[in-house]
């Protein structure tokens, strides 16, 4: 085995798990994150790209997550409505891509407990009705429709509860964690 392939070999055996993750969030199947993965470094192996040790581990890190959240937009956008609306998937996404960004471009990564403690505060802290439809998006997975009628409000309304909800909790996650 050539250096290029063992060094390849160590890339894929140190992310894949992370990746075939982090796709899950997006495509919500584990068999399809795992092919995006898998398709992302065969591309990588068949085109011969070459990862060097200069180029920096958060570097190699985040653009492999870049290519991830590439093609798994990409797949839900060819999915169409047979597994996923996209438009209520980004929307639903949206926070933890934005956490994830944060994680994945620091050198140092937070504890998961205290990132999970530190938003369910920036959570609580959220207006009522602004709470309610936040929670209602993401524990209970409603989409934006379904929580308007739900509330008998317009998906306007919804919709700006909830960019005032993810505002507010990527504020409070700057402030307190001193990050973003």
């Amino acid at each position: 085995m050539d250096k290029r392939n063992r060094e390849f070999d160590l890339l894929f055996h140190k992310y894949y798990s992370e990746l075939c993750i982090f796709a899950y969030r997006y495509v919500t199947s584990k068999d399809v994150a795992e092919d995006i993965v898998q398709e992302l470094f065969c591309h990588f192996l068949e085109s011969g790209t070459v990862f060097r040790h200069e180029d920096g581990e958060s570097s190699v890190r985040s653009y492999l997550y870049t290519c991830i959240r590439s093609r798994a937009i990409d797949y839900l956008r060819h999915a169409g409505n047979r597994h996923v609306r996209l438009e209520d998937h980004a929307q639903n996404i949206e926070l933890e891509s934005y956490v994830e960004n944060m994680l994945i471009n620091r050198t140092e990564e937070y504890d998961y407990r205290v990132l999970l403690s530190e938003i369910n505060t920036a959570i609580s802290a959220l207006p009522v009705k602004t709470k309610r439809v936040f929670l209602m998006s993401r524990a209970e997975e409603m989409s934006n429709k379904e929580i308007a009628i739900s509330l008998g409000v317009s998906i306007k309304a919804i919709e700006k509860h909830m960019t005032k909800a993810i505002s507010h909790i990527r504020a409070h996650l700057q402030k307190n964690l001193s990050i973003g």
